[in-house]
């Protein structure tokens, strides 16, 4: 699932969190549609998109990302934009895209450290499986505040075990994830925004 409004160049990529969706950035996507094009989407499994016929890979997230873009006319130069999890894919996706990557914004990047396993994150399917996290509400409060009817969409995605089961695959694989990205370069590049 691939989210694209605004216009203009260049073309700003937005990697949601752990368990996120391309609704967790409503609002920042509305902000910045109003100067450029702007593009949220969901990774394999997360949110509207299927969950495909691989296991999560961390080396495959990079590539999925660019074959969406690709497929949907999205054209570079790009700026990615990750928060958590999404912060540690971000890097590994700008040495990917080489020079289409002319910047990159880092909200709360994953360390090299280990991270101890988040229990709610791991039960999770199962508690929405049986109804609980709705009827408590443990994890709807992520998407207060999200404009309409989006918050209501990452609501009952927040608790449904497809999107649950598949977000917890991918925190499992966390501390790979940001070993692997601090193993990546950040460096300036010099490029041009022309035509």
């Amino acid at each position: 699932h691939l989210y694209c409004t605004g216009e203009g160049r260049p073309t700003v990529v937005l990697e949601a969190p752990a368990a996120g969706m391309s609704a967790s950035w409503a609002w920042v996507q509305q902000a910045i549609s109003t100067t450029t094009r702007v593009c949220s989407y969901d990774r394999a499994g997360l949110g509207w998109s299927e969950a495909g016929d691989g296991a999560f890979a961390v080396d495959a997230v990079p590539g999925q990302l660019r074959s969406l873009l690709t497929t949907a006319g999205e054209r570079p130069p790009y700026i990615i934009v990750g928060q958590g999890l999404g912060a540690a894919l971000a890097r590994l996706e700008a040495e990917r895209f080489g020079a289409d990557v002319i910047g990159l914004v880092l909200i709360d990047p994953p360390g090299a450290q280990a991270v101890s396993g988040d229990r709610l994150v791991t039960w999770s399917p199962w508690l929405a499986r049986i109804g609980l996290l709705r009827v408590s509400g443990m994890l709807s409060d992520r998407a207060a505040g999200l404009p309409q009817p989006l918050g209501d969409a990452f609501t009952a995605f927040l608790n449904r075990p497809d999107h649950l089961t598949r977000a917890s695959i991918e925190l499992s694989h966390w501390d790979d994830v940001a070993a692997r990205s601090v193993q990546v370069p950040v460096f300036p590049r010099i490029g041009s925004l022309g035509s």
